[in-house]
């Protein structure tokens, strides 16, 4: 069947089961409550099903498919489906990207992320084309992406809306290492400000104390358990407390004993007791640890260290000798 015959057959089977009028009955009943959300609600998802119909008419027109091509169609248009809702008080969170061009009045804001690299866009220089040749073509009226200077000039300007943004308060955040332990360095515009203001605090989140108490959910507790009781967990036990007290590492353990005996948390329990007892150390043969090392053991500083960083490199470098593949590339003279 055509799109325009599909259309006509559901909106008789809607009309049919009288769905237009149990709608406006329920923007009536909302009205009267005072509940303008709940009518606003309403008002938009018809009006939104009576585009998506007129839509499917105005791009399919006349083809022709099956019902069930048809369905498909309709409900992936329903799965995109949104509604805007205006927020019940003027208080709400926005998360966003210092390059957008609009920014609407802000009390407080939390900078994440501040790095050198990162904060507050990393700048990327083109090896194709000057900037010398970018200025000319632009003298030309050709439109080309910004040079060096223009993108280093417009990182103070994303910097300046960044700060000066908030009303009240300014939060500004860093790690100190990234993902693989190397040190990170800080974004030049924090030592900026720190000169500008006498009185600011930096404060460091590592070694903070956990509040048992302020846990909210199974997976909070899950990873505060592991967190905690891992072989090769590193942390003071002391740093997690209940309200003022200090809670042990046996506290801990007799906390998840209780969590696997209770019935509603037991896969928690069973999560953590898994994920604690868990070991992936591979068994060599004596054989092949003979063959490697041979009767005497040899080593360095250097190798000792690398094995302490990670025993996997040690092994892969020192044991396999494994090393980066050669890649055969042009590159400037």
């Amino acid at each position: 069947i055509s799109s325009r015959e599909f259309t006509r057959i559901i909106f008789d089977f809607l009309e049919a089961l009288g769905v237009r009028e149990r709608i406006g009955s329920w923007i009536e009943e909302a009205a009267r409550a005072g509940d303008y959300a709940t009518v606003d609600e309403h008002r938009q998802f018809y009006d939104k099903l009576l585009n998506i119909f007129d839509e499917l008419v105005e791009v399919f027109g006349g083809q022709e498919m099956v019902c069930a091509d048809w369905l498909a169609i309709i409900n992936s248009a329903f799965s995109q489906l949104t509604l805007a809702f205006i927020p019940p008080t003027l208080d709400q969170v926005l998360v966003g990207s210092i390059e957008r061009s609009r920014h609407p009045d802000l009390k407080a804001v939390f900078l994440i992320g501040a790095t050198q690299k990162q904060f507050p866009v990393p700048v990327s220089f083109d090896s194709i084309l000057s900037d010398a040749e970018r200025e000319a073509c632009e003298s030309a009226d050709f439109a080309l992406a910004a040079t060096a200077g223009q993108k280093l000039a417009e990182r103070q300007y994303l910097a300046y809306i960044a700060f000066t943004r908030p009303s009240e308060f300014l939060c500004v955040t860093y790690p100190s290492v990234d993902e693989k332990g190397s040190a990170v360095a800080r974004s030049q515009f924090i030592a900026e400000l720190e000169s500008l203001f006498e009185n600011l605090v930096e404060e460091s989140i590592a070694g903070e104390q956990i509040d048992i108490e302020k846990v909210h959910n199974k997976s909070e507790l899950t990873d505060l358990l592991c967190g905690q009781l891992g072989g090769d967990s590193l942390s003071d036990p002391w740093l997690v407390t209940c309200g003022s007290v200090g809670v042990s590492r046996e506290g801990l353990g007799e906390l998840l004993n209780d969590i696997c005996a209770d019935e509603e948390l037991a896969e928690v329990g069973s999560k953590v007791v898994s994920a604690i007892n868990y070991d992936n150390r591979a068994q060599l043969d004596k054989r092949i640890v003979k063959k490697f090392f041979g009767e005497q053991i040899r080593s360095s500083a250097t190798r000792l260290s690398t094995f302490a960083a990670c025993p996997y490199q040690y092994f892969a470098r020192y044991i396999l000798k494994l090393e980066e593949r050669e890649e055969f590339k042009f590159e400037p003279l």
